[in-house]
């Protein structure tokens, strides 16, 4: 309930959103003069992470400043099986009007596979937008993808200069294929700058790992012992590793990921970037026109959507070439796709 409360004071729009099936805040504005609506499915407890959902909550405000003809409902579920619900609701309503369904996470698309294979066709009136999906199923959806490689690459040169230690890599989920591009290039960053491979340590092989905050603080005990430097890549998860580095300071280094997250430690010594409210505005705002959303797009690093910032406390860091290690990183970006 506190993370309905929480986006509907900061969004100060006329948004609709529901954080379950029996609570939810009607618009001031009528909904039944409009005709095109977007539904919005977040990742379960994903709002509030300060990072990827609440930038694809900026992206879908900006949409809506702009575009106040079109209906927009935003559903923050609990759990995936009240995400499958909602999903079921807007596939099953009976309207006639054009409409689009915004699946804000990639762990959806097991779900969609299977339902689909029970439904059949998507009705001609709808469309389904997936998130971070190589769409390796063929889904009669348009998804898009980030290739983090070469950020990550990046991220893994910029911690050469920080430490000779040991580096680990914290995974949320082992079975993650997002997460495979960011593992890769991190690790041939660290080795082509001289730091031995990287461990990676998985929370777990399906996404509760994602939302263990609490968990990984307590694990980071023993981590500080052993690794010089923590390439997260664990979601909600990663707020432990920043809580415990805020408290013990002089111990490990490490990144932000998704959004600039330097403020949340002086140890965070950059940020991989995902610049997720662009990519969102711009395949909602060309289906709202009725331009064709592609059926897939791949977004890194010489996109202008994908970056690595370095934190303004890291002046030395700041000061490093980095034109010309940006373009090795995106000519590595470029093998790896091969």
């Amino acid at each position: 309930m506190k993370k309905a409360v929480y986006v509907l004071f900061v969004s100060l729009m006329p948004l609709f959103l529901s954080c379950s099936k029996d609570e939810e805040f009607e618009q001031v504005e009528s909904q039944e003069t409009k005709k095109d609506e977007i539904v919005v499915i977040f990742t379960p407890n994903g709002l509030g992470d300060l990072g990827y959902n609440d930038l694809i909550l900026s992206g879908m405000q900006s949409v809506y400043k702009e575009h106040l003809e079109v209906k927009m409902f935003l559903h923050a579920p609990y759990s995936m099986e009240e995400a499958g619900q909602i999903f079921k609701e807007w596939f099953f309503d009976g309207s006639e009007n054009r409409s689009l369904c915004v699946l804000a996470a990639s762990e959806y698309e097991f779900f969609l596979k299977t339902f689909l294979e029970e439904q059949g066709e998507v009705p001609k009136n709808k469309e389904i937008l997936l998130f971070e999906s190589a769409n390796r199923m063929e889904l009669p959806v348009s998804t898009f993808e980030f290739n983090m490689y070469g950020a990550s690459y990046l991220a893994g040169a910029y911690a050469s200069y920080m430490t000779d230690g040991e580096c680990l890599i914290v995974k949320g989920n082992s079975n993650d294929e997002t997460l495979l591009a960011n593992t890769a290039g991190f690790v041939e960053g660290c080795v082509d700058f001289g730091l031995k491979k990287p461990e990676i340590e998985s929370l777990s092989e399906d996404y509760d790992g994602y939302s263990q905050p609490d968990e990984v603080y307590h694990k980071m005990y023993d981590w500080s012992k052993k690794y010089k430097f923590i390439f997260p890549l664990a979601g909600g998860s990663n707020m432990g590793i920043y809580k415990f580095l805020r408290e013990y300071e002089d111990c490990v280094y490490s990144v932000g990921m998704d959004v600039d997250q330097s403020r949340l430690s002086d140890n965070v010594i950059g940020s991989v970037i995902k610049r997720i409210d662009k990519v969102v505005a711009l395949n909602v705002e060309n289906w709202i026109i009725g331009e064709a959303i592609p059926k897939k797009a791949v977004y890194g690093l010489n996109s202008g959507f994908v970056d690595w910032v370095v934190a303004d406390g890291y002046k030395d860091l700041q000061n490093m070439n980095v034109s010309n290690l940006k373009d090795l990183a995106i000519k590595k970006e470029l093998e790896y796709e091969k």
